[in-house]
């Protein structure tokens, strides 16, 4: 039997009674074979009560092999003979892990022991850069209050006295088990986590409306949901209230939950039992991460010098071809990225055809036909005379020919460039402005 118990610790008392009845054909009671299995476990692990006694010679023989580790071990005041009281447990190598490779996170939780002497293991854990599970501390307590937390650097109340510029939150599940104790609506579950959830502060403030409109009030004496989650400062437990410089928006304490799940094996174990296994089972998993670290290696490469000789040809440079033009230093930009030139360009947009109206070239490379919708089909037809008429002059002729009726010895370009006035040769002759509401680039004189 004691070796049934020590491969399976955790056999069922009912197994045990069939396997009893199968090999020694004797049927006992499950109280029997609950006390013969409790007295095995006492073999196999050793006895609660005497593993209290060795507690000061652990505390010291781990400190010796681990300097810098901290182990503090009190015991009730005005106790004689002594009774532990509380007993905080920190190894060295978790404590520099998480001050030089962990961000400034700590997630607080305990669970409860299962020995006979009961009691709570109080933990601290926070997040490596993996974004797993990174232990710093623990505490054997016999009562989870503010004098213990505080002790163990704490919670709520001992948050703020000891650190109280730090950043408080809830664990949003553990909030919502005690919001559902009075409030067993689904709809308020599902508003709740929409409202604790959200990043906007104006959805917030909407949700907690369907709150108030899901249960209203309805006496003074009576407390609604709304007026429940009001107590409770928005910093804490919404994500849109949370301060930025964390840069961290968890709303659940998931990272002590993983520890308990991690240690459950141990405890149902004695004190310094479950203290060894923990400590085994975490020396084990940092082993593990830098072996797996330094699995991959890129190993120190000797100098030029150092180098090693072979029997192979020197290899030549292939064949260069020099391109044409000024050597390019810049890479090839995508048609969707900005170009590094003030001048803004055409590059990478859709062109479309003055000709034809299609996209995807210009008039100059076009070779389709000239859409009747384009400017151009217009200026591409025959300009069509009748027979024995002339085309009508144009408004710059008809000026013309009102200046030489008037003037018929007068041969001076009528148009000239820019807006200079034509010179005048020196005579006796008066000089008048013709008024002319001609093109604005010609000017006349006589």
């Amino acid at each position: 039997m004691e070796s049934s118990i020590r491969d399976h610790p955790d056999i069922p008392i009912q197994q045990l009674k069939n396997r009893i009845l199968r090999k020694c054909n004797v049927e006992v009671s499950r109280f029997k074979v609950l006390r013969a299995k409790k007295k095995a476990l006492e073999a196999i692990r050793g006895s609660d009560a005497l593993q209290y006694d060795k507690l000061w010679d652990y505390c010291e023989t781990v400190r010796k092999c681990n300097p810098g580790s901290k182990l503090i071990l009190r015991k009730l005041e005005n106790s004689d003979p002594p009774v532990f009281d509380r007993m905080y447990f920190s190894l060295w190598a978790l404590k520099k892990g998480f001050l030089e490779g962990c961000r400034p996170i700590i997630g607080l939780d305990g669970c409860f022991l299962k020995t006979c002497y009961g009691g709570q293991l109080l933990v601290a854990v926070g997040r490596d850069g993996n974004d797993n599970m990174f232990p710093i501390a623990m505490a054997v307590v016999q009562v989870e209050n503010r004098e213990t937390w505080s002790w163990q650097k704490g919670l709520i109340e001992a948050l703020k006295e000891l650190v109280p510029d730090s950043e408080h939150r809830f664990c949003t599940r553990h909030m919502y088990q005690n919001f559902k104790q009075k409030f067993k609506s689904v709809e308020l579950k599902e508003y709740f986590w929409k409202a604790a959830s959200t990043a906007n502060k104006q959805d917030f403030e909407r949700y907690m409306k369907k709150i108030q409109e899901i249960d209203p009030k309805v006496s003074e004496d009576v407390e609604t949901a709304s007026e429940w989650l009001e107590k409770v400062n928005p910093e804490h437990w919404v994500r849109a209230f949370f301060p930025v410089h964390s840069k961290s928006d968890i709303l659940v304490n998931n990272l002590c939950e993983s520890f308990n799940s991690y240690i459950l094996e141990a405890r149902d174990k004695p004190i310094i039992s479950m203290f060894e296994w923990i400590r085994t089972k975490l020396m084990m998993r940092l082993q593990q991460k830098r072996e797996g670290m330094e699995n991959e290696m890129i190993h120190a490469v000797p100098g030029a010098k150092d180098y090693l000789s072979t029997s192979f040809e020197p290899l030549k440079p292939p064949a260069m071809k020099k391109q044409r033009g000024r050597p390019k230093k810049l890479r090839r930009r995508g048609p969707d990225e900005l170009s590094q030139s003030k001048v803004s360009t055409r590059k990478g947009l859709t062109h479309t055809c003055t000709k034809c109206l299609e996209t995807g070239h210009n008039k100059n490379s076009c070779s389709n036909p000239i859409n009747p919708r384009s400017k151009y089909f217009k200026r591409s037809l025959p300009e069509e005379i009748p027979q024995g008429s002339q085309a009508p002059p144009t408004s710059q002729e008809q000026a013309t020919e009102q200046v030489r009726k008037r003037d018929p010895k007068n041969n001076t370009p009528t148009r000239q460039k820019g807006r200079k006035h034509v010179p005048l040769r020196k005579s006796a002759a008066t000089r008048e402005e013709v008024t002319y509401k001609g093109p604005r680039n010609a000017a006349y004189w006589v």
